[in-house]
């Protein structure tokens, strides 16, 4: 098992506009630097068919933070990166740039099989679950394209999709759309972020940006704060 797994998953069952895609690449990158070394980075589609998604795994390997820079340097990791993992991601990217809109979003499912993965469990000792997403949950379990969707998640939902995320610290990156501004909004994002907490996650946090959740002066991919400051979050938003 590795000694720590980040999984990203970005939802692929509606299309998603360039300012968003630029915000991918940077959290993708953020996540993986924020893994120790040996660590497993997985990002996944969520889409239609959640068979059909594709993993792209990813072994955190070092860089100038972890060897004192004497080797290694951010360049350096950029270009290895690439090499494991670029064409791959620059193809899910294309993807989501192109994406038409899928008749289901089955956003809870994909969540819990994630979950239940093998190299997921309570054995790793450190444990980050980011979802990237508008939320507008709608499957044959559970649909919230009505406006009379219950705000209360039915219990045969619950049981089925439950999992226990004792451990995991969850990010729910919230993607706004006009289109779902009578979905959107304080009551939505508070029903996620209470699907995740009755699931017993270690931290929860629902907003957008490459810091929710964090401390503020934790280094991102994309810039590296002089020690002492305190900067805002950086976002693709």
């Amino acid at each position: 098992m590795p000694k720590a797994h980040t999984i990203v998953l970005i939802d692929e069952t509606d299309r998603l506009p360039p300012n968003e895609l630029k915000f991918v690449r940077d959290l993708v990158m953020t996540e993986y630097r924020w893994l120790p070394l040996g660590g497993r980075l997985t990002v996944r589609n969520i889409v239609a068919d959640t068979d059909a998604g594709e993993d792209i795994t990813i072994c955190r390997i070092a860089d100038s933070s972890s060897s004192g820079g004497l080797v290694d340097n951010d360049r350096t990791i950029r270009e290895r990166f690439d090499k494991i993992a670029g064409s791959r991601l620059q193809a899910l990217f294309e993807e989501l740039a192109a994406a038409p809109v899928q008749e289901t979003s089955p956003i809870m499912e994909t969540i819990a099989g994630m979950v239940d993965r093998s190299d997921f469990g309570a054995n790793v000792p450190q444990r980050r679950l980011t979802v990237v997403s508008d939320f507008a949950q709608h499957s044959d379990l559970f649909s919230m394209y009505s406006s009379r969707w219950s705000r209360a998640l039915p219990n045969a939902v619950a049981e089925e999709l439950g999992r226990d995320l004792t451990g995991v610290d969850v990010r729910l990156q919230y993607v706004r759309r006009r289109s779902l501004a009578a979905l959107q909004g304080a009551e939505h994002r508070a029903f996620w972020k209470g699907y995740i907490d009755e699931q017993s996650a270690k931290s929860v946090a629902v907003d957008h940006g490459l810091l929710i959740g964090e401390a503020l002066d934790r280094p991102t991919w994309i810039y590296t704060p002089p020690e002492g400051s305190r900067p805002t979050p950086r976002s693709g938003s």
